[in-house]
């Protein structure tokens, strides 16, 4: 019956740039054309109209202008040519994944051909705390801009089927705002590619890091949103022990925080900057545990990521992270902004970090089982 699905999925964010969103939209588009969808990828680039076909599906590239405090993003501007060529193409799936320009034009799309509409939320765009750290606004305009955008999401998420949400702690928050068909799917990620057999000594010749550290470890994106302030913070605790404290990643703040680190007088915090495919994994494999500080994200592929490498992770309460977590065999929960907490959690870790089996749960997040739930979804009827 696959061959009944024709699925296009319009997003703002994807190839050439590099986020949890463009690997997640990869690993889906990949595994439904291997399943015998067709699948075709919408999104803004640099370059004029353009089509690429690669790993099973189609992408269209419109043109688009760079987004200021992400210039790695493109807004896209001629959206129509894209929706033009589309129109008669059949297909009965509309799969937003971002309510902004291309979102929209999935939208518009949809009303044409009279195909069902439906999203995937991936970012707390509406979070005041998120939008004062990327703009210059004073905290009355933050919260303005912030109830504008609130009251754009449930208009624009009405006039869909029904919204994915990757973690309960987020559909809350989007029942919060008024939004109230919602599916929570949780994201999947390639497994298999972090399956390596590189232990952990190797992986850490190989980045020329002492075989006798401890370390723990931070990669992804490096946003102020991320509240790598409560992990620079611990830092002072775990030196006491010669833990080492690796922020790896790129990003609009990857300067503030090293100056941050700086003020404060903490010396030794690493920031190795932007890593590759390759050196990702080769992090992954030689920290002894991973910590996201922040209660931003709606799920974390990077946790998902970390824990298939076999590193236990460390996360905040309060947060969809949460979700992630067996104690005592995928990871533990410190108090989310308490910078003891989160050091006094991790020696105790450490202390025990042979306990810790977090492979098990996250081969709950394949993508294969995910694309499961989400052909579900495809051929159900709406709401939750």
């Amino acid at each position: 019956m696959a061959d009944e699905l024709r699925v296009a999925i319009f997003t703002d964010s994807f190839r050439p740039a590099v986020d949890g969103v463009t690997v997640y939209i990869e690993n889906i588009a990949r595994e439904l054309s291997r399943r015998g969808i067709e699948v075709t990828v919408v999104t803004s680039t640099g370059r004029k109209y353009e089509e690429i076909n690669t790993d099973g599906y189609r992408t269209i590239g419109v043109k688009g202008i760079k987004f200021p405090p992400y210039p790695q993003y493109r807004i896209a501007t001629m959206f129509f040519k894209a929706n033009k060529k589309l129109l008669n193409e059949g297909y009965n799936i509309i799969h937003t994944q971002t309510p902004f320009t291309v979102g929209f034009a999935g939208f518009l799309m949809s009303r044409h051909i009279e195909s069902r509409l439906i999203s995937t939320f991936h970012s707390m765009v509406f979070d005041e705390t998120v939008i004062s750290s990327y703009s210059r606004s004073n905290t009355i305009l933050s919260e303005l801009l912030s109830k504008t955008i609130k009251r754009y999401l449930k208009w624009y998420y009405e006039k869909h089927e029904f919204v994915i949400s990757p973690s309960e702690y987020i559909a809350e928050k989007l029942r919060s705002i008024g939004v109230d068909r919602i599916k929570v799917i949780n994201n999947g990620i390639n497994i298999t590619q972090f399956l390596t057999d590189i232990n952990k000594e190797e992986a850490r010749r190989r980045l020329g890091i002492p075989e006798d550290s401890e370390i723990v470890l931070y990669l992804g994106r490096i946003g102020r949103e991320k509240d790598l302030e409560s992990m620079i913070d611990s830092f002072p605790y775990l030196k006491r022990r010669g833990v080492r404290m690796i922020i790896a990643g790129g990003g609009p703040h990857l300067d503030f925080y090293k100056q941050y680190a700086l003020s404060r007088g903490i010396n030794g915090v690493e920031f190795p900057g932007f890593v590759s495919e390759e050196q990702k994994i080769l992090y992954y494999r030689s920290a002894d545990l991973f910590c996201n500080p922040s209660d931003y994200e709606v799920q974390s592929t990077v946790d998902v990521e970390a824990m298939a490498s076999g590193t236990p992770i460390l996360v905040p309460d309060n947060s969809s992270q949460v979700e992630l977590v067996k104690p005592g065999i995928s990871g533990e929960i410190f108090s989310l902004g308490n910078p003891r907490s989160l050091a006094e959690r991790a020696i105790e870790m450490l202390d025990n970090i042979d306990r810790y089996t977090p492979r098990k749960i996250a081969s709950n997040f394949s993508v294969e089982h995910h694309v499961d739930r989400l052909i579900e979804a495809y051929r159900s009827g709406a709401g939750a």
